[in-house]
């Protein structure tokens, strides 16, 4: 039980951030350091709206169950997803960002996610 209350409090989180992502990107001019705020808006919104959806899949994908690790590589995976969207945000930005980098920085993400399974079995 303790699980799903902190999923739903990560959850309540997202939704936040996500109406703070709204209200700055329309109330507020687009300078450096709205930017930046508005590059850690998004890389926390999708980081909590990811880690629930990692923690369902994670739960039903699993030959075995173990709360706390499946906790943790949750928690891993939402904070990998916002990193990434974070970067690929900020390439947007300073106009660099292009297929072959998205692809590329996406799947240096999921190698790095599969070396830390391997790592842990």
């Amino acid at each position: 039980m303790r699980n799903r209350a902190l999923m739903t409090t990560i959850l309540a989180l997202a939704v936040m951030f996500w109406v703070g992502l709204i209200l700055l990107a329309n109330q507020r001019p687009p300078n450096a350091a709205n930017q930046t705020l508005f590059l850690l808006l998004w890389g926390l919104a999708v980081a909590a709206s990811l880690t629930p959806l990692a923690y369902a899949l994670g739960g039903r994908l699993a030959r075995r169950f173990d709360d706390e690790e499946a906790l943790l590589r949750a928690l891993r995976q939402g904070l990998e997803a916002g990193i990434l969207a974070m970067v690929l945000m900020a390439l947007r930005f300073m106009r660099l960002l292009n297929l072959l980098s998205a692809v590329l920085l996406a799947l240096l993400i999921i190698a790095i996610e599969v070396l830390i399974l391997l790592r842990r079995r």
